[in-house]
């Protein structure tokens, strides 16, 4: 059978063998963006497929329409993702310049099914230690989180502490503040009346010796009449 070799011709050929055995994981999509040959948009309208025919059938449009070096790109990722007699069947006729070989053997078909089952548990195999490697991150972030918690509560604890001690000291220092002033207080009324004592003292003895004096010297000048005046 004479047909077109170019890669569109050989996604035509092949096309309900792709439909029946390509498996569209999210590992084929990563690769496949990561390469440029599908956009984060394409990715999306892909994903809104119900069915895979619709979705496999979208892709090939995609390769179809890209250059040659998009579709060579994209059975290396066949290889890379486990897909292996996908990408062996296209890729050998890329180098049949004449005929394209007849699709899907009974002995073919069984190898595609074998080798998507393998693909399928490798690709559980690494969904688990990515997911373990996630656990074990998660888990490490939440210790540092549980350390940090920890140290801030103990610097709360300890900044409550600083706290009420300088409350009480302050409080302490106003006590005492307020008794001495009430003391200063008490001191300063019993100087006053210690004060006006004295003084009334001191008028009662200077009144004493006045008059004490007046007597003596009228007994001594009787005839006298100038009065001396003390002062």
């Amino acid at each position: 059978m004479i047909a077109n070799y170019t890669h569109a011709g050989i996604l035509q050929h092949y096309h309900q063998l792709l439909v029946d055995h390509l498996c569209i994981t999210s590992s084929l999509y990563r690769r496949l963006k990561e390469n440029g040959i599908l956009t984060v948009d394409q990715i999306g309208l892909l994903e809104l497929e119900e069915s895979p025919y619709k979705k496999v059938s979208k892709l090939t449009e995609i390769l179809k329409n890209a250059d040659h070096h998009v579709f060579t790109s994209f059975c290396a990722i066949l290889h890379e993702t486990g897909q292996h007699q996908l990408a062996q069947t296209l890729h050998r006729a890329t180098r049949n310049r004449q005929t394209l070989p007849a699709v899907s053997s009974v002995t073919q078909t069984k190898q595609v099914v074998n080798e998507s089952i393998l693909q399928n548990h490798e690709w559980d195999r690494t969904l688990k230690e990515e997911n373990q490697q996630m656990r074990k991150k998660i888990q490490d972030m939440r210790n540092k989180y549980m350390k940090n918690l920890h140290e801030l509560d103990e610097w709360i604890s300890l900044a409550k502490w600083e706290r009420d001690l300088a409350i009480k000291e302050r409080n302490i220092i106003l006590s005492e503040n307020e008794a001495l002033q009430n003391l200063n207080t008490e001191l300063e009324a019993l100087l006053r009346k210690l004060q006006e004592r004295t003084l009334h003292y001191n008028f009662q003895d200077v009144g004493v010796n006045k008059d004490f004096t007046k007597e003596k010297s009228r007994k001594r000048y009787p005839g006298s009449h100038v009065e001396l005046i003390y002062s």
